[in-house]
């Protein structure tokens, strides 16, 4: 039985970073925060923006980012609030500063450019700055409607900090209808339905289910949902869950995971 999964919202793109703490040694098993899509990371290309590691997927993925309009066709949100940093950030302020200006700079020249609106949203996350975060993501999500970086971390920001979980299904829904191959989205949509909203239903199974049905090939997704049955002594579905996401492992070659499986099956074994 794991205990309580703790998720924190730090630093990087879509999902900031996110983590997952339990009695078993799964932290690889990452619970999702603010995340970068890896659908599809041969065809991804970081960029760096600032002076420090903030980096994006500039492909968004495995879709193609197209501004729906031009932004000059969408209020843009005012730069002026968001290039401020929080007095009560003491060195942490101070070590953002750097970026932010930069930041701040580029979107000033270039008001199109994708990659430094997502990481201007991740700053102000960072500053705990969640209504900043929100309108910046907002406007991304208007003006490139078919990523999903920005619904995305939409959904984390309204899950974890403000808490509106009907914002946070919406936005996790629309990531994956825009990226149905992205796994990291199942998983906030999940972890949305696990710990905080539709508990009573089965929402939260049937989420890393769609998943599956998507990504067959997805032994992190069997995984979760065979860790999710084994949770609530479920320890047929979580055998069946196991031995498949076990199979796919094994064939790709993952030794970490086939460790875990392995060692998990033992455990619901009593062995």
């Amino acid at each position: 039985m794991s205990k309580k999964i703790l998720l924190i919202l730090g630093g990087l793109l879509v999902v900031a970073v996110g983590f997952y703490q339990v009695n078993r040694d799964d932290s690889f098993l990452s619970d999702s925060g603010t995340a970068t899509s890896t659908a599809n990371p041969a065809t991804s290309s970081p960029i760096s923006i600032g002076t420090g590691n903030l980096t994006v997927d500039a492909t968004g993925g495995s879709f193609t980012v197209t501004p729906l309009s031009t932004p000059t066709e969408i209020p843009i949100p005012d730069l002026g609030p968001l290039s401020i940093v929080p007095a009560n950030q003491g060195d942490f302020g101070r070590t953002i500063a750097p970026k932010l200006a930069l930041t701040i700079e580029i979107l000033k020249k270039d008001r199109a450019n994708y990659e430094a609106w997502l990481n201007l949203g991740i700053l102000r996350k960072q500053l705990n700055d969640f209504n900043g975060a929100r309108v910046v993501w907002e406007y991304v999500s208007e003006v490139w409607p078919g990523q999903s970086l920005s619904f995305g971390n939409l959904g984390s920001l309204y899950h974890l900090y403000l808490r509106n979980y009907q914002k946070a299904e919406k936005n996790f829904l629309t990531a994956i209808n825009n990226e149905p191959t992205g796994t990291t989205w199942y998983r906030s949509l999940f972890e949305l339905y696990r710990d905080s909203y539709k508990q009573d239903t089965t929402a939260a199974a049937d989420t890393l289910k769609r998943g599956l049905a998507t990504i067959p090939i997805s032994f992190e997704l069997g995984t979760v949902l065979a860790d999710y049955y084994a949770d609530r002594d479920d320890l047929e579905s979580a055998k069946s869950y196991f031995t498949k996401a076990l199979s796919i492992a094994r064939e790709q070659g993952n030794s970490r995971f086939v460790s875990y499986i392995e060692t998990r099956l033992k455990e619901i074994s009593g062995q």
